[in-house]
Parts: structure tokens; C-alpha cells; sequence
């Protein structure tokens, strides 16, 4: 929810405390194992690969490869 949708009188903290609560609730869960991230990742790109969409991944090779050199 952004702050346009906010009423007036409820404070941003109580907002976020609410929110907190509701996702709770829900069971809500943004975690992700980096087992699982990598799975998905490379099922995607070979995906992607397969029907000539490999330029969507061509900015994450990019990026890694950066960070491999900036490692060193």
C-alpha cells in the first residue's frame, strides 16, 4: 500500500505493523533457498535458450562475470 492510500490518521508505523500482521497471517514467504534460486534460474534460462530468448539472460551473464573479475 502506498501513502496515498494511507488515511490520514492511521501513522505510517501502525500501517506497516498491520501489514507485518496480515502477511503473517497469510503465511506469507519471500524467502527463497539459494538451492532452490538456482534451480529455477537455470530451468528458466535453458527455457529461454530453447526458444531463441537467450538475450534476457545475456544481462545476468554479463553481471556475473563482472563480479567474477571484481573478485579476483
Amino acid at each position: 500500500m502506498d501513502d496515498s492510500q494511507n488515511p490520514k490518521e492511521v501513522a505510517v508505523e501502525t500501517m506497516s505493523k498491520m501489514e507485518k500482521c496480515f502477511l503473517e497471517l497469510l503465511e506469507f514467504n519471500i524467502d527463497v533457498s539459494a538451492s532452490v534460486y538456482a534451480k529455477y534460474y537455470f530451468d528458466l534460462r535453458a527455457l529461454a535458450y530453447d526458444h531463441d530468448l537467450y538475450f534476457i539472460f545475456n544481462f545476468l551473464d554479463k553481471a556475473q562475470k563482472l563480479k567474477a573479475v571484481t573478485a579476483v
